[in-house]
């Protein structure tokens, strides 16, 4: 028995051991798989980052894939790239790698965020545009995932970037790595001047706002270039401008983005600038009463004004009178003619972006009368009239006196027939 035992293990030892080479598995791994993992290494260059041999076999990578891992070309402690095959499918999509190439930046940060959360690799590793040849890195993995990977920490300490829904979803809608660029910050929460609270991710051309408190509650808005910048360096979140409050929006030949605490517009192809809201109105008189005669005009302008007393000449203005049976407003944008046509009182104000500006009364004198004047409104003077249409007392009685003010209501006098 024993003999026998030891010829055995004599036997197993006098096999050859298994070399391990690029795309070499168990003995049950197909054929064309390993074919795949050899196209995959020779690929755009991979095979100059790596050594060889591999670290080890093909082997069972997540639920339904492989991988295959190597040394980087220096054999760097510590330093490893891989080969990632998603599934065991054989068939190939043209145009489509069967196994992605995961450097050795992404590859280290992959392994810590880990298969079982971001999925597989969609694509190989890529240099961010715009970043000199190996400074930056990205992929996108099956889970909606998106890593980043920097040679160098950034200046908030760290090198790498985890960019996940609801996030992904925005950055990959919107332009994804061209437009946005990568990510520059983790997820990180912030509080509007206005009270809002919301969780961001920052990218290189842009930031993305989970607004989760607040007016805002449940939105999810991009700030991109060219308002990015500007948004930016006026304190982002927590500067004055606040929290976006949608996406950019066509204004003419304009594109403006607005925020709680104003807007930024800009020219297609040119910077953005900052559009402060209104938050006072101010007349071009410091009259507060007017007296006019029938038929007379009066006339002025409306400024709006910033919070910093910078008047916005670019505004809308509505002008609102309280009773256009006393006094008629002839506007012409942010300027006003008034006119009496009719006995009584009116106030006249001006409006831009919901600031009201202070009323400017006006009483008109008009010869007496017609039934219903001085009414304090068109309804209550046709009420007037109604009455006096209703008893016929046209037929009986001389020209009416304007309406009066008593303590129970409104009384309109008569006198009788001599």
């Amino acid at each position: 028995m024993k003999a026998r035992l030891f010829a055995f293990l004599l036997a197993a030892l006098c096999l050859p051991a298994q070399t391990i080479d690029v795309g070499t598995g168990s003995s049950s791994l197909d054929p064309v798989i390993s074919q795949q993992f050899v196209n995959a290494y020779f690929r755009n260059g991979f095979s100059n980052l790596v050594s060889t041999p591999p670290v080890g076999l093909v082997r069972a990578f997540g639920t339904t894939g492989l991988i295959q891992e190597f040394n980087d070309a220096a054999k760097t402690s510590g330093v490893r790239l891989a080969l990632v095959k998603p599934s065991l499918s054989t068939v190939s999509v043209e145009g489509t790698p069967d196994v992605f190439q995961v450097q050795a930046l992404l590859y280290a940060h992959y392994t810590t965020v880990g298969v079982g959360t971001a999925g597989f690799p969609t694509n190989d590793t890529a240099t961010c545009p715009n970043s000199p040849i190996g400074t930056c890195f990205w992929q996108s993995f099956s889970r909606k995932y998106v890593l980043f990977a920097y040679s160098s920490a950034l200046a908030n300490g760290a090198s790498a970037f985890t960019t996940r829904d609801p996030y992904y979803t925005e950055w990959l809608n919107n332009g994804g790595i061209v437009t946005y660029g990568p990510a520059t910050s983790a997820e990180t929460a912030v509080t509007s001047p206005a009270g809002s609270v919301a969780t961001t991710q920052s990218y290189q051309n842009g930031i993305i706002l989970n607004i989760t408190s607040g007016t805002l509650t449940g939105r999810l808005v991009g700030v991109r270039n060219p308002v990015y910048s500007v948004y930016a360096s006026s304190g982002g979140p927590t500067g004055f401008l606040g929290l976006p409050t949608g996406p950019e929006q066509i204004v003419g030949t304009k594109r403006r983005q607005s925020f709680e605490g104003g807007a930024i517009e800009y020219e297609p192809g040119q910077g953005g600038v900052v559009r402060l809201p209104v938050t006072n109105v101010n007349l071009s008189t410091s009259v507060t009463t007017l007296r006019l005669k029938l038929n007379e005009t009066f006339s002025l302008e409306a400024i709006p004004r910033s919070v910093t007393g910078d008047a916005l000449l670019d505004r809308a203005v509505s002008w609102v009178t309280t009773n256009g049976r006393v006094v008629t407003v002839q506007a012409n944008g942010r300027s006003a003619t008034l006119k009496a046509v009719g006995g009584g009182v009116a106030t006249i104000t001006a409006v831009s972006e919901g600031k009201i500006s202070a009323g400017i009364v006006v009483s008109v004198q008009a010869p007496c009368c017609q039934v219903g004047e001085g009414a304090p409104t068109p309804a209550s003077a046709q009420a007037f009239a109604d009455v006096v249409l209703r008893n016929r007392l046209t037929l009986q009685l001389p020209g009416p006196s304007p309406v009066r003010r008593v303590a129970s209501g409104y009384q309109h006098r008569h006198h009788a027939p001599g």
